[in-house]
Formats: C-alpha cells, structure tokens, sequence
C-alpha cells in the first residue's frame, strides 16, 4: 500500500530566505515522517521546478536549503522520486505520496 504523508510549512516562506522548513507527519499515526533525502523532494518557484542543494531533517521537520526567494513568489514542495521522474518515493520498502503545499512568499 501507499503511506501517505501530510506536508506543512513550518514557518512562513520569507523575502530573501534560502531555506524552506517543511514538517512531514505520517497520516496514519501521526508520528514524524523520517529519511527522506534531498532527492525526495520537488519544490517549484513560480512555477519553475528547482532543486534544493541540501537538506537537513530533525524529527521529521526538513530544512531545504535553497537558492533565494522574493515576496510574492509561490513556492511548493511535495515528495517526489526525483531519478524517476514520478510522484510517490520508496523508503525501506515502503512507498510513500504526499500533498503538495503551496505558500506565496511573505515581505
């Protein structure tokens, strides 16, 4: 089966960051969704697909490291098999899909 995944934005993406927190709770249990790589993740910026250059995950809370962002910018992020180009990423055997979230980027 699918394991889903629900995404959230931390904190508020804001002019100028370089960095998106993203909290990630498994939807059945709730608990902290963890092990997710850099190449897990898609974010777009205006539509644009970009990569993040790092990640950093705290129990289950994801710091994408990113290229800047400016005010009113919508950014979004979703867990993606970025190598095969596909929704839906393999972790330990177990498949897992998330929301795709979207935030207009605050002054």
């Amino acid at each position: 089966g699918v394991n889903e995944v629900v995404l959230s934005y931390s904190t508020a993406p804001a002019n100028a960051a370089t960095t998106l927190v993203v909290k990630a709770v498994l939807k059945q249990g709730n608990g902290a969704f963890k092990g997710a790589l850099v190449a897990n993740f898609l974010y777009t910026v205006g539509g644009v697909t970009e990569t993040p250059s790092a990640i950093a995950e705290v129990d289950g809370v994801y710091t994408l490291t990113v290229a800047a962002i400016s005010t009113n910018e919508v950014v979004t992020v979703d867990l993606y098999n970025v190598a095969d180009s596909r929704e839906g990423i393999v972790l330990d055997g177990a498949v897992y899909k998330s929301n795709t979230i979207t935030a207009t980027v605050v002054a």
